[in-house]
């Protein structure tokens, strides 16, 4: 399922509380899963949003759905650390 379609029938979706919530929270995660051939989760968030932008939220469920993907484009990027490799265990070993 595309974005396109799983935000459609959430905005069919005239659920309220910890049901749209549910059901929000289903179409993130497949979703999500269906983005394989992306980079990022980030990345494929921000083209989301390009998307959604202009579209108003006729349901609770839709509403939930976009503040979560929004959420996603805000996740701050970890700075790769190094681990140690040869210098890191002489450090422990002595």
């Amino acid at each position: 399922m595309t974005l396109r379609h799983i935000f459609n029938d959430l905005q069919s979706l005239d659920h309220q509380g910890s049901a749209a919530t549910t059901a929000a929270r289903a179409g993130y995660f497949h979703w999500i899963l269906s983005q394989a051939d992306v980079a990022s989760a980030r990345q494929a968030a921000h083209s989301a949003m390009r998307w959604m932008q202009p579209t108003p939220d006729k349901s609770q469920a839709a509403a939930e759905f976009t503040r979560m993907i929004g959420e996603t484009v805000d996740l701050a990027i970890c700075a790769p650390v190094r681990r140690g490799g040869a210098a890191g265990r002489r450090r422990v070993l002595h």
